[in-house]
């Protein structure tokens, strides 16, 4: 408790969060939804590396890899209803990133490059949301 519990308590009442505001807006993340989310991280390796070894680098198990897989699809739901890309910030995405983007197909790539600025354009919403969610949360600390 005194290295890493305050920590891991805070991370365990932020999943929780999470978890309350997906409940709340009736976002579901199936095994399926996280398969594919899987295979797509295990793609921008560029197909290199197996799920074991990104565990193994990482240091996690399967089920940690999932629940963080779980987490990150539930935000990006609950964030992204809202959030759009426009074909000019796809194509200028495109001309600056060219190199990083795995697709080679002109339809792929876009669809890669759409992708990647939803992300951004989440990202940028995520820590003023959590913020939000959290100071709006009754969660009660006991000292051991």
């Amino acid at each position: 408790m005194a290295k890493y519990g305050s920590q891991t308590l805070e991370g365990m009442i932020s999943e929780q969060l999470i978890y309350d505001e997906a409940k709340k807006s009736g976002v579901v993340i199936t095994a399926k939804d996280i398969e594919e989310k899987e295979a797509e991280i295990l793609k921008s390796f560029g197909g290199k590396v197996s799920l074991e070894e990104v565990l193994k680098y990482q240091g996690m198990t399967k089920a940690d890899f999932d629940n963080q897989v779980r987490i990150q699809l539930f935000v990006f739901r609950l964030l992204g209803k809202d959030v759009t890309a426009t074909d000019e910030e796809v194509t200028s995405f495109i001309e600056k990133n060219k190199e990083a983007l795995t697709a080679t197909e002109e339809g792929a790539l876009k669809e890669e490059a759409r992708t990647a600025v939803m992300e951004q354009k989440i990202n940028e919403k995520v820590q003023p949301w959590f913020t939000d969610i959290k100071n709006k949360a009754k969660v009660f600390r006991f000292n051991q």
